[in-house]
């Protein structure tokens, strides 16, 4: 099969495993560019009589028919072809380059509690779409379960045990699939619910948890499961030590009568968004963003801090930088301001204009001096001895008194200094100075 071209296209490269449902193979798409790795699955039926043939058929088309529509979740694989040859069936899927979860369930080593409420968290949110598309996985296992390399995310693979649902109430008989350990009781008969998918997703939790293997060999009672021979639940609650919120939560996952266990994912979700709120901090961690991410080119000082939320308002007070009286130690809920800018740190009284506010109300105003926060008001009190420093200037109502007192004085020395003007009674006719 090596180096073989299926479909006169996907040049398979390696052989990945084999399962109860075909033979998967790593392969080259050469007819994209750089020969892209993908996944063909190879589906060969195990018997040639018609009715067998049939039934894989319809299995392959399911399955197809299925991951078209499932693909489009980022955590589930993507369908890119598939296609029939020589009576065998061929899905090709987009490659998931990680490690299967499998690798992670080590026998004796236990998971921690927030590490098995992100693994719910992840795979319910899978199991969620995958149900509301009416479908139901019926093989959700360790194996199936893939931790991406890129992202670390959980994807799920393997929908070749797939059941349609066509309506809600649909329970109708169909071939008992799935794995043992990992199986319910409903499933084991042929009556599948999205609640077997549920349970066997609590198994896994429980595998974590205890670091024991669900399905061992009946005299291995050291490593396995043990079960309640009256109620048939599984008993491992002793076996460690966690949250009885989440003991809870996980035992209702795996009850053996389907009634009694969640009917959704949408159900275990919530009650696991609240025990996580309550236990194990908030719903959504997010990490600071890195200080040179936070100074921008053109600001007057460089934000270190950002202010605090509403609600861790504080009414202490602290030294003001500027005057050294203390200052209402308080974050604006809601500041009205139009602009508010420095220039530099102010260190005495000859730099206090260096400090403009332009504000339409009296509110309080978070300023940023240096790499600080500093909450100052609009007219900060000013402490008189650094009023007294400041040096004298001259007033325009000044300037205008001394400039009158100027002109006045002027105006003085002029008339006295000018020569007298004779009057008109004094001045000689022409006539009296012939007669002369």
């Amino acid at each position: 099969m090596l180096n073989q071209l299926l479909d006169h296209r996907y040049k398979v490269v390696s052989h990945l495993g084999s399962g109860g449902f075909g033979t998967t193979f790593l392969a080259q798409d050469t007819k994209r560019p750089g020969s892209p790795f993908c996944v063909v699955k190879q589906l060969t039926p195990s018997k040639n009589t018609s009715n067998f043939l049939a039934l894989s058929r319809r299995l392959f088309n399911t399955e197809a028919e299925t991951l078209e529509i499932l693909g489009k979740h980022p955590q589930i694989p993507q369908l890119l072809a598939y296609f029939e040859e020589n009576q065998e069936f061929y899905l090709v899927q987009e490659y998931i380059n990680g490690n299967p979860l499998k690798q992670e369930l080590i026998i004796g080593q236990k998971w921690s509690e927030i590490q098995v409420v992100d693994l719910l968290e992840d795979i319910l949110s899978i199991l969620k779409f995958v149900h509301d598309n009416n479908t139901i996985h019926r093989d959700v296992k360790p194996d199936n379960i893939i931790r991406r390399r890129s992202d670390h995310k959980l994807v799920l693979v393997d929908f070749g045990a797939v059941k349609v649902v066509r309506h809600p109430d649909d329970i109708s008989s169909t071939i008992a699939l799935g794995t043992p350990g990992y199986i319910s009781g409903e499933q084991a008969i042929g009556k599948p619910r999205p609640s077997s998918d549920i349970y066997a997703l609590g198994i896994i939790a429980i595998q974590a948890l205890t670091g024991l293997n669900p399905s061992p060999n009946l005299d291995d009672t050291d490593t396995g499961f043990s079960y309640d021979q009256n109620t048939g639940e599984i008993v491992w609650l002793d076996k460690v030590t966690i949250n009885s919120n989440l003991g809870d939560l996980i035992t209702k996952m795996v009850k053996p009568s389907f009634p009694d266990r969640y009917k959704s994912a949408d159900e275990v979700l919530a009650d696991l968004q609240i025990l996580r709120l309550e236990h194990y901090g908030e719903l959504i961690a997010t990490e600071p963003l890195p200080i040179s991410e936070l100074n921008t080119s053109g600001m007057a000082a460089a934000v270190t801090k950002m202010p605090p939320p509403i609600s861790e308002i504080r009414n202490t007070t602290q030294p003001s930088p500027l005057t050294g009286d203390t200052v209402a130690d308080r974050t604006l809920t809601a500041p009205t301001f139009t602009k508010a800018t420095f220039t530099d740190t102010i260190t005495d009284s000859s730099r206090l204009d260096a400090l403009t506010i332009q504000t339409q109300s009296s509110q309080t105003i978070p300023v940023t001096q240096s790499s600080q926060t500093i909450p100052v008001t609009q007219s900060p009190k000013i402490d008189p001895n650094l009023r007294q420093q400041r040096k004298p200037g001259l007033s325009l109502i000044s300037l205008m008194l001394i400039a009158g007192l100027i002109m006045g004085t002027s105006l003085i020395l002029w008339r006295l200094l000018s020569p007298p003007v004779p009057s008109p009674s004094a001045t000689p006719s022409p006539t009296s100075q012939v007669c002369l």
